[in-house]
């Protein structure tokens, strides 16, 4: 099934809220872990971080690490991703991931501006999102 470019968007969109509302299971073996999207707090986020008032998420979707094969056997790769989300009522800065996850980011989607000219942000940068929003960067190659 082909999928158009806005409905791979809506999907990535659904899965980022069932990790906000803590649907998101994480693996217990260190292969679910790679495979896992990475939240960007530092550290793997424990059940106590889905809890309280906190309304911003970032995750990095490894784009290398998809765990899935071809029929003839070939892994499956893809580009690599940062979601951001901002579901609270005042703009957040967020500081973007450092170099290990990729030397820079283009903007691929904003909700604040669905027009938005392609802008690019170096790794350990600062993107500023405004309230009540989400925006999805892809990795340089």
């Amino acid at each position: 099934m082909i999928c158009s470019r806005r409905a791979r968007w809506c999907a990535v969109a659904l899965l980022l809220a069932a990790g906000l509302c803590g649907c998101l299971p994480g693996g217990d073996s260190q292969a679910d872990e790679e495979r896992e999207p990475h939240f960007l707090m530092g550290r793997k986020l424990t059940q106590q971080d889905w809890q309280g008032e906190r309304r911003v998420l970032g995750v990095f979707l490894n784009g290398a690490e998809i765990g899935e094969r071809t029929a003839d056997g070939r892994p499956v790769s893809g580009s690599s991703f940062v979601v951001l989300v901002n579901a609270g009522l005042e703009p957040v800065l967020f500081t973007l991931p450092p170099v290990r996850f990729g030397r820079g980011w283009l903007l691929e989607l904003t909700t604040t501006d669905p027009a938005a000219q392609a802008q690019r942000f170096a790794a350990g940068g600062k993107l500023e999102l405004e309230s009540l929003s989400l925006c999805v960067l892809r990795r340089e190659s």
